[in-house]
């Protein structure tokens, strides 16, 4: 049997997240871009891209606490 749209979104919008699923490999203290260290080196953590940065470039806007390593370390 199909089900309504109603149905599925109702389904959708009330489910939580597990913090089980969550893969080991997202880290909380990360930089998920590559360029993070240097448009922190230009100042791009304050300012127009600060919401952006922090979102994106929380390790090298030094904006967690954790001590993770993140994506482009190295």
């Amino acid at each position: 049997m199909k089900q309504s749209f109603g149905t599925a979104w109702r389904k959708l919008i009330s489910s939580k997240i597990n913090p089980a699923e969550v893969s080991s490999t997202q880290k909380l203290c990360s930089d998920r871009k590559r360029f993070c260290t240097h448009w922190k080196n230009v100042g791009f953590c304050k300012g127009l891209f600060s919401s952006f940065m922090m979102e994106n470039c929380q390790r090298s806007c030094k904006t967690c606490t954790d001590e993770y390593d993140d994506k482009y370390s190295k």
